[in-house]
């Protein structure tokens, strides 16, 4: 599967999100986007640990481990989501611009975060290990 730009690989990860109906975005337990640099592309995972990194150029099909699926239950507890939607990113070109901006989609909602500026230490903690398991994913780490 090809895709050539940022915003294929957006609208890519939107009809994945929405390919089985709403039982599909009910499934979805986070995606996590990079739209400006290197690793551009998505991960997408579903409540039965089953995930998908897609960017320009490949698709990437697996299932998080227990303890990694363990750990990403709690980095995006509602408390954790909560402390962590405090810190959204106003600027709406910093996710498309910023090489250290994430778009992050959960139940709590759609937001742009930027690494920098998450100055309370556990919310920090839950967006890097969010940002940690898309650079392990995309293959970067």
């Amino acid at each position: 599967m090809k895709l050539s730009t940022p915003v294929a690989v957006l609208a890519h990860a939107l009809l994945i999100g929405c390919a089985g109906g709403s039982d599909a975005v009910s499934r979805e337990v986070v995606s996590i986007r990079h739209l400006s640099t290197a690793p551009i592309g998505a991960l997408a995972v579903s409540d039965d640990s089953a995930y998908e990194f897609f960017d320009d150029h490949t698709l990437k099909k697996g299932s998080l481990t227990a303890s990694e699926f363990a750990a990403l239950r709690e980095h995006t507890s509602r408390a954790a989501l909560q402390s962590l939607y405090v810190y959204l990113e106003t600027d709406p070109e910093r996710c498309s611009a910023g090489g250290d901006a994430y778009l992050i989609t959960s139940k709590s909602g759609t937001g742009c975060f930027v690494v920098a500026n998450v100055s309370d230490a556990a919310s920090r903690a839950h967006l890097e290990f969010l940002v940690d398991l898309f650079a392990q994913k995309s293959g970067v780490r």
